[in-house]
């Protein structure tokens, strides 16, 4: 934010640390009390303690940008929209990837005729997070590609634990229904190496992202099945999402930008999806 040239204020509990982020804040107290008057709050603690933090915000009356997930419970989800769903928005980097905004685009032009599925990879190593699994951390960032995409995410087919009995280290989620587009989520923490991949196959070819730090789409110009099918790539210009994010909910908060992408209300969406993921692999 400070790159930005916003005036940042920031609560850290652990007070002044010596982190240079912190150094560059106009001022840094541990207690919320002490926040001089501000345009927007955004939320950067622990994943479990979001809906906390987001409720002693809410006094205050001004708009909250909380990392994704909005928070790890459907209960709390579901209160924090009937508490304040215009005042609060998550904060789902990939919905301001130039990758994923290409991709839009070229779906709205009918690139690929009418789409189908979608098939989203994401797998990555290990774990940092002591607070919530790694399916909290990884999931929501699909899940919101697929809203931002399509605009819904579509109801649970069918979901399989990566290993039984640890649903902990990922799964295999088939979402759709018969009347609109299907979706195949994999995602787990057991990787030797970060893998992102996006395909979306539509009934006159298919695009393809490989990579989150991508600077193309790959593009099949044929029907699915087609044997030796013209491939091209399609350049876009990289950008650094979150900060992409960050400037579009400071020009919100100037009143020179639309609200971000995220509504309370869609974070909702993702933790009902998410809930019903891990309700059937056992989480």
């Amino acid at each position: 934010m400070v790159a930005l040239s916003a005036n940042v204020h920031v609560v850290h509990r652990g007070g002044q640390t010596g982190d240079p982020a912190l150094a560059a804040a106009a001022s840094v107290s541990t207690d919320l009390a002490a926040l001089p008057p501000v345009d927007g709050f955004v939320v950067a603690t622990p994943t479990s303690t979001h809906a906390e933090v987001i409720e002693s915000l809410l006094p205050a009356g001004r708009p909250i940008f909380v990392e994704k997930p909005l928070c790890p419970s459907l209960d709390q989800a579901r209160r924090l929209v009937a508490a304040a769903r215009d005042r609060i928005f998550v904060m789902d980097k990939w919905r301001h990837h130039a990758g994923i905004e290409a991709i839009r685009s070229h779906l709205a032009a009918g690139l690929i005729g009418d789409p189908l599925h979608i098939h989203l990879v994401r797998w990555s190593i290990g774990h940092d997070y002591d607070d919530v699994g790694p399916l909290w951390i990884l999931a929501p960032h699909d899940l919101s590609i697929i809203l931002h995409l399509f605009g819904e995410i579509p109801p649970l087919d069918y979901a399989h634990p990566h290993l039984a009995g640890r649903p902990e280290f990922g799964f295999t989620a088939g979402l759709g229904s018969s009347t609109g587009i299907s979706a195949l989520l994999d995602v787990g923490s057991l990787s030797a190496d970060h893998l992102r991949r996006l395909t979306i196959t539509g009934t006159e070819g298919l695009v393809e992202m490989r990579g989150g730090y991508a600077d193309s789409i790959v593009l099949v110009k044929a029907k699915p099945g087609t044997p030796r099918p013209e491939i091209v790539e399609l350049p876009f210009t990289p950008n650094m999402p979150l900060l992409a994010e960050l400037e579009a909910f400071l020009l919100f908060l100037r009143g020179k930008g639309p609200a971000p992408h995220s509504s309370a209300r869609d974070g909702l969406a993702i933790v009902e999806r998410l809930t019903d993921i891990l309700h059937r692999i056992g989480g």
